[in-house]
C-alpha cells in the first residue's frame, strides 16, 4: 500500500507555457526528462503556422514524452505588447498555488508578485 501512495504523490500534471518552439527544450528539457512520471503539457504560443517549426516541436514532444499544442500569436518585430490588465486577468484564472515562473517575459515584477499573492504564495 505504501508503494501505491508514493506513486500517486510523485505524479504531477504540469503545464509549460513557452513563446517559441524549442523554448520547451532549452528552458525545461532537463526538468522534463528528470521527471518522467509527471504528465507534461506544453503550450507554445507562436509559430503554429510555420510547418517546419511545428514539425520540429512535435518531434521534440515525442522525445520529451510530452503532449502539447501550438498557437499562432504574432512574434514579429511589429507586435504590440500585451495589456497588463489582460495578463493579470489570465493569471487570476489559474488554480490556487500555481507556480508562475516568468511566463510573460518583460512584465513588471509588481504584477508577477501580485499574481503570486493571488495564487496563494507569500
Amino acid at each position: 500500500m505504501k508503494f501505491i501512495l508514493l506513486a500517486r504523490l510523485s505524479t504531477k500534471k504540469v503545464a509549460l507555457i513557452v513563446a517559441h518552439p524549442d523554448d520547451e527544450t532549452l528552458w525545461a528539457g532537463g526538468t522534463i526528462l528528470s521527471h518522467p512520471a509527471w504528465q507534461w503539457f506544453t503550450v507554445c504560443l507562436c509559430r503554429g503556422s510555420d510547418t517546419e517549426r511545428a514539425t520540429k516541436f512535435k518531434e521534440a514532444l515525442k522525445v520529451l514524452k510530452s503532449e502539447g499544442i501550438m498557437g499562432d500569436l504574432d512574434d514579429g518585430p511589429d507586435q504590440k505588447p500585451l495589456d497588463e490588465k489582460e495578463v493579470e486577468h489570465i493569471i487570476g484564472l489559474l488554480p490556487p498555488k500555481t507556480a508562475i515562473r516568468n511566463i510573460f517575459p518583460g512584465l513588471s515584477k509588481p504584477l508577477i508578485s501580485t499574481a503570486y499573492l493571488r495564487n496563494g504564495y507569500g
